[in-house]
């Protein structure tokens, strides 16, 4: 019977799938779990959804629009936190970006943790991410080397500034502020809003680092507060 072997191979598939999501899924498996994923319709995506992991690996893996698409329809239908996004290295550009972060705003849950360091998307791809920060309660951001001059950290200390729960750790190192950056982070005293601040090669000399030493010692902040270069 057509129709009952039809059924047959959707209960296989689904079943193969879910034991696929329990393992330890990532980089190109990953975006090869997406791309079945979307094959599935409407309701079995919403029942399929909970068995993803919390956590979501794609480091170092060249991620195409088809998966950035499927990557944010999936964020807003878990019903649980996100506790780690691993967008490192990923080749992202604007579009993609602003797919995936139009997902992540729609969040139900909080993320924990997002990764995007070495994607070279400058200060258009910092305004798109500080858009969805605030419903976050992010714990973790890693935007090291992503091409951001001190025009994109403006906006983004301005965000981060206005966050209910402080940050607990930021890293902006590799992006090529100057004592620009010293200016800026020291205007907005958004330092009471990040437990850790990474400035690792940013280009900051060394009166700038001292102004900012200054600066945590005014507010009573301790030393590690903020990593410059060793």
């Amino acid at each position: 019977m057509p129709g009952s072997n039809s059924l047959y191979k959707a209960s296989m598939f689904r079943e193969k799938l879910i034991e696929y999501m329990q393992t330890n899924v990532r980089g190109y498996a990953l975006i090869d779990l997406l791309t079945y994923w979307q094959e599935c319709s409407d309701d079995e995506k919403n029942s399929l959804t909970s068995n993803l992991p919390g956590e979501f690996d794609f480091c170092n893996t060249s991620i195409s629009s088809s998966a950035a698409q499927a990557l944010a329809e999936i964020l807003p239908r878990l019903d649980r936190p996100v506790t780690r996004l691993d967008l490192r290295l990923c080749n992202l550009n604007l579009d993609k970006l602003r797919v995936i972060c139009g997902g992540i705003s729609e969040m139900k849950h909080r993320m924990e943790e997002l990764y995007l360091s070495q994607n070279e998307f400058g200060n258009a791809g910092v305004e798109i991410i500080s858009g969805c920060l605030r419903n976050l309660e992010l714990g973790r951001l890693d935007l090291r080397n992503c091409g951001i001059s001190p025009t994109g950290l403006e906006g983004l200390c301005g965000e981060i500034e206005l966050l209910d729960i402080p940050m607990k750790y930021l890293d902006l190192s590799e992006n090529e502020f100057g004592n620009a950056e010293v200016e800026i982070i020291s205007a907005f005293g958004f330092l009471r809003k990040v437990e850790w601040l990474g400035l690792q090669h940013c280009g900051i000399s060394d009166d700038g680092k001292q102004i900012l030493r200054m600066n945590l010692e005014t507010l009573g902040l301790p030393r590690p507060t903020v990593d410059f270069d060793l």
